[in-house]
C-alpha cells in the first residue's frame, strides 16, 4: 500500500517559495519596477541592488548556519540578520512618501502593507521574534504617521489607515501565535496516540 502524498502545510509552503533566491530576487525586482514610477531611477536602482545582496547574504548564512531557510531557529543571529534584512526592505515605503508624487501616499501604504505580511508571515508562529525583525516597517509606519500628522489634510486620512492597519496586524498576529500553539499542541498529542497504540499492538503480538 503506498503511503499518502506528502501534504505541505501553508507555513511549510511559504517557508519552500522564499529560501529560493529566484522568488527572492524576483520580488525585490517587482518592488523595484514599482519604485521606479515613483522614485528617481539611481535610489531605485540602489535600493534594488542593496537589498538583493543583503537577501542573498541572508540565504548564505542560513545555508551555512542552519542548513537551509526550513531548518532555522529563532535564535539570536537569526533575528540580527533578518533585522538588518527588513531595514532595506522597509527603506522602499520611505523613499516613495517622501518622492513627491501624486500617488506616492497611497504606494508607500501599499508597500507598508506588503512588507509587514511577507514578513510577518514567515514568524508568525513566533510573535517575540516577529516584533523585533519587522522593528523596522514599524519605525516607517511611526515615521510617515508623524509625517501625515504634520502635512494634515490628506496626510491625516493615511494617519487613520497606519492606524486601522496597525490595529488589524496586532490582532492578526495574536490569533495566528494561538492557532500556531494549538496545532503544535494537537501534533504532540497525535504523535503520543500513534505511540501508544504502537505499544498496544507490539503488547496484542507478544502474548499471541
Amino acid at each position: 500500500m503506498k503511503p499518502p502524498p506528502h501534504r505541505l502545510e501553508p507555513r511549510a509552503t511559504i517557508s519552500v517559495l522564499l529560501r529560493h533566491r529566484l522568488i527572492r530576487c524576483v520580488l525585490i525586482a517587482m518592488w523595484g519596477v514599482g519604485m521606479a514610477i515613483m522614485v528617481a531611477p539611481l535610489p531605485t536602482l540602489a535600493w534594488t541592488a542593496a537589498t538583493m545582496v543583503a537577501a542573498l547574504v541572508r540565504m548564505e548564512i542560513e545555508q551555512r548556519r542552519y542548513g537551509g531557510a526550513e531548518n532555522r531557529r529563532f535564535d539570536a543571529v537569526f533575528i540580527l540578520i533578518s533585522f538588518v534584512t527588513c531595514a532595506f526592505w522597509a527603506a522602499a515605503p520611505l523613499m516613495i512618501w517622501f518622492s513627491g508624487h501624486p500617488a506616492a501616499e497611497a504606494a508607500a501604504m501599499l508597500y507598508l502593507a506588503a512588507g509587514w505580511i511577507l514578513f510577518g508571515t514567515q514568524l508568525r508562529a513566533a510573535p517575540h521574534a516577529m516584533a523585533l525583525v519587522t522593528a523596522p516597517f514599524t519605525l516607517a509606519a511611526l515615521i510617515l504617521a508623524a509625517d501625515a500628522f504634520h502635512t494634515g489634510g490628506a496626510g491625516l486620512a493615511t494617519l487613520a489607515a497606519i492606524v486601522v492597519f496597525a490595529a488589524a496586524m496586532i490582532v492578526q498576529t495574536g490569533l495566528s501565535a494561538r492557532v500556531e500553539r494549538e496545532m503544535a499542541l494537537a501534533h504532540d498529542d497525535r504523535r503520543q496516540l500513534v505511540a501508544q497504540l504502537r505499544l498496544a499492538v507490539d503488547s496484542i503480538d507478544a502474548v499471541s
